[in-house]
């Protein structure tokens, strides 16, 4: 008997310590460091400028900017607990394309103030983005996209379901519901692993219950979507992204990158992927007739 409760002791011990590792290393992925970008080889262009935009609140949002030749332009929001470097391959593309490109470190990412708390303050920084490209000279307001990856898919969706200014969306990496992402990417111990996970989140601020992009999807037709997702994501199931593809309405797509994770779509698909990132835009994004 004595023996029994020993082994039970160790195991409530094993299960406490993993649960304790999973809670602090999500809390430290949702508190990034600041970091300052070098801008890539790829995205070298004498056009390129650094800018800076404040949100209402104040805050401000560091990025680059390389104007269009088509009057087209296209934001680029990264994930978490990354930069605006998460995409730059896909900029670049698209920059050659005529595309204008405006990559951004969201709030608390990078070189940009504010919490990283996926929310209220993310969505001004895309908003304040969207303001930015409106204003520009060489950018037809009309004709302004979005791409974004994980976080960022969140971000979008939300700002998107309410701003008829965003008029084509990419999508990589879209988690259907944060807290069934969670619940599949810590999935190994069962919920030793994810209830601490989904813990950590709501511990650091974000509104767990309300980072749902299933609520928002619905309400995107008729613009353009793409949605992307890699066979081999170990964080965000390729299932979720054919999820969203059900729930959106006219005109959608849904472009698998095989052998892709979470992320460096353009390292497992190539000059294919990007061809076809390019193309969804050069038509979502095209002059009106």
């Amino acid at each position: 008997m004595w023996g029994l409760g020993v082994v039970l002791l160790a195991a409530v011990g094993v299960l406490g310590l993993k649960a304790f590792r999973t809670y602090r290393y999500q809390a430290a992925v949702l508190h990034p460091a600041p970091s300052s970008a070098v801008v890539p080889e790829e995205l070298k262009d004498p056009r390129l400028r650094d800018v800076t935009l404040t949100t209402p609140r104040g805050l401000e949002i560091r990025g680059w900017y390389i104007p269009p030749t088509r009057g087209s332009a296209i934001v680029f929001l990264h994930g978490s607990p990354s930069t605006r470097l998460d995409l730059a391959r896909e900029a670049a593309a698209l920059s050659r394309h005529g595309h204008g490109v405006l990559l951004i470190d969201m709030p608390g990412h990078g070189e940009s103030q504010g919490p990283p708390t996926w929310g209220a303050e993310h969505r001004a920084a895309l908003e304040s983005a969207l303001d930015f490209l409106s204003h520009q000279p060489d950018v037809d307001a009309s004709r302004i996209g979005v791409f974004g990856f994980s976080m960022g898919c969140a971000v979008a969706v939300r700002v998107a379901a309410g701003d008829q200014r965003i008029a084509a969306l990419a999508l990589a990496g879209a988690y259907t519901r944060l807290e069934d992402q969670l619940r599949y990417e810590f999935r190994s111990w069962g919920p030793v692993t994810y209830l601490p996970a989904i813990a950590a989140n709501r511990d650091a601020g974000l509104p767990v219950d309300e980072l749902r992009n299933e609520d928002y999807v619905p309400h995107l037709s008729p613009r353009p979507v793409l949605y992307i997702a890699g066979t081999a994501d170990q964080a965000v199931p390729p299932s979720m992204a054919e999820r969203l593809y059900a729930l959106s309405g006219e005109p959608r797509e849904l472009y698998l990158v095989q052998g892709a994770g979470h992320g460096h779509y353009a390292d497992a698909g190539g000059d294919a992927y990007l061809a076809k990132v390019c193309a969804f835009f050069d038509k979502a994004l095209a002059p009106h007739a």
